[in-house]
């Protein structure tokens, strides 16, 4: 999917995304912190859904922030089996197995995932029951800091790897030698121009990011061999993806997410659906489709006949993505062409080279942005803000030539979209609630 986006830039609210297949502003996650204590109807997810359709669910690696704080060492709700990383430790790593603490001594912990996910899926293959297992790996996040090294500070390649990427330089182009910043608001502007030990820098975290995914790559790999080996292959759907895209240099910030650009938004999203789908969409197609991390949750369940709900609740789950699967038997759904993603993101106190909060709207051919709250010039404090950001992303790519006057019908989609629930033909209406699109 070659216009894949994550609608919220950041590792928790993207994942609740994942799970609810509902934008931020109806699952309550807006940022990391704190994360999953605003996650609304904490019991209604997709594990548990998939669980009332019949599925055993497994979840390896790493889940919401803040989940540890609310909840301890219990498994979150709807899993079956929880494999999960209570901390960012690329070693020495603690687990939650089950609910039960253990740590990963001096081991490297993508091995470990790894490992846990081959065991899982050659367990599930001798039994009769459908399984769900999602795996999300902390590489290439930042790990906790701890580690000593060469990659101190970022991703941590297990040993061996990170050599590879050693000479490995963060993306050079229009966007990271963009100077004059008068088309952004003023918090970017006040950034200084990037120094050579600037650059430096993001090349040494860029090539300790590509070597932590090495082992990543290992692990797709093992868990298509086991996929095959078990007879499960051709009868499951696999979706690798990510949470947030990342930033190393452009628009002058230094290695961030959480802003309103490209390099934020964009995640790859590749999926091989099972062997009685088309034979030309499981042959390598490039689907340009605007698609998002809500889409996600709305297309497992689709394709597991399941519902946003668990039997006897009165009120289900509005999601606001969109199945994917029609698009993934060759169809061309009449959205296609129109739809516009709601974009946005929200921080709790202001950062440097941060917008407190924004909110969007994203095409494959437009972005708009309207900031709502900005730091103050002295950056102790947000204050409230109505500046937009527009940008056509067709002739402008690089979002170099931002426009700031925005046409009120844009505007007003954008008033919508913010506060959309479900998608229509789908979903029953709500007074004074429009539609998803």
């Amino acid at each position: 999917f070659s216009q894949a986006i994550v609608s919220t830039p950041q590792c928790c609210p993207s994942r609740a995304g994942y799970l609810t297949g509902q934008y931020s502003q109806n699952n309550g996650v807006t940022s990391n912190r704190p994360g999953f204590p605003l996650l609304r109807d904490k019991g209604e997810v997709l594990p548990a859904w998939l669980r009332a359709a019949g599925y055993e669910t497994i979840h390896v690696g790493k889940y919401l922030n803040g989940y540890f704080g609310a909840r301890g060492l219990v498994p979150g709700q709807g899993w079956d089996r929880w494999l999960t990383i209570a901390g960012a430790d690329y070693l020495n790593a603690s687990l939650s197995i089950d609910g039960e603490i253990r740590f990963n001594t001096d081991r490297y912990l993508t091995t470990t995932l790894n490992e846990l996910t081959e065991r899982t899926v050659r367990r599930q293959g001798n039994e009769r029951q459908p399984f769900y297992l999602q795996v999300d790996h902390l590489a290439p996040h930042v790990g906790s800091g701890v580690e000593r090294g060469p990659c101190q500070g970022g991703a941590i390649p297990k040993a061996g790897d990170a050599e590879a990427f050693a000479d490995a330089r963060a993306p050079r182009n229009a966007a990271t030698r963009e100077t004059d910043l008068d088309d952004k608001p003023a918090y970017l502007g006040l950034t200084p121009v990037l120094t050579p030990s600037d650059l430096a820098e993001a090349d040494r975290l860029y090539g300790c990011a590509l070597g932590s995914l090495a082992a990543v790559d290992r692990g797709v790999s093992g868990l298509v061999s086991t996929l095959r080996e078990t007879g499960e292959l051709d009868r499951t759907m696999i979706i690798f993806t990510s949470d947030n895209g990342y930033a190393s240099l452009e628009h002058r910030i230094l290695n961030t997410k959480g802003l309103p650009y490209e390099e934020h938004l964009r995640v790859p999203l590749v999926i091989r659906p099972p062997r009685d789908f088309p034979r030309a969409m499981r042959s390598g197609a490039t689907l340009d489709a605007p698609v998002a991390n809500v889409d996600l949750a709305p297309t497992i369940l689709a394709l597991a006949d399941a519902r946003p709900c668990r039997a006897g609740k009165r009120t289900c789950r509005r999601m606001d993505g969109r199945s994917l699967l029609p698009l993934l038997r060759g169809a061309e759904p009449d959205w296609t062409d129109k739809r516009a993603i709601r974009t946005g993101f929200s921080i709790n106190a202001p950062r440097y080279g941060y917008s407190c909060s924004w909110e969007g709207l994203r095409t494959p051919a437009r972005a708009l942005v309207r900031h709502t709250l900005l730091p103050e010039p002295g950056g102790r404090v947000c204050q409230p803000a109505d500046e937009f950001e527009s940008y056509d992303l067709e002739r402008d790519p690089f979002q170099l030539q931002g426009d700031l006057a925005v046409s009120p019908r844009l505007e007003q989609r954008l008033d919508r979209l913010t506060r959309c629930s479900g998608i229509k033909g789908r979903d029953p209406s709500l007074p004074g609630t429009p539609f998803c699109e």
